[in-house]
């Protein structure tokens, strides 16, 4: 019988892996430009 904790660990390892290979949705992409464009206005101010 495996250790439980290597088994966790295994499986969170290879959903981390399967998350890395997602593309980033592109809203997030936009969001996140709009974050900056606003910090770099606030920063001017």
């Amino acid at each position: 019988m495996t250790d439980p904790s290597a088994q966790i660990a295994s499986r969170l390892k290879a959903l981390y892996q399967a998350l890395e290979n997602e593309p980033v949705p592109q809203q997030f992409i936009e969001l996140l430009e709009r974050l900056d464009a606003a910090e770099v206005a606030q920063s001017r101010e």
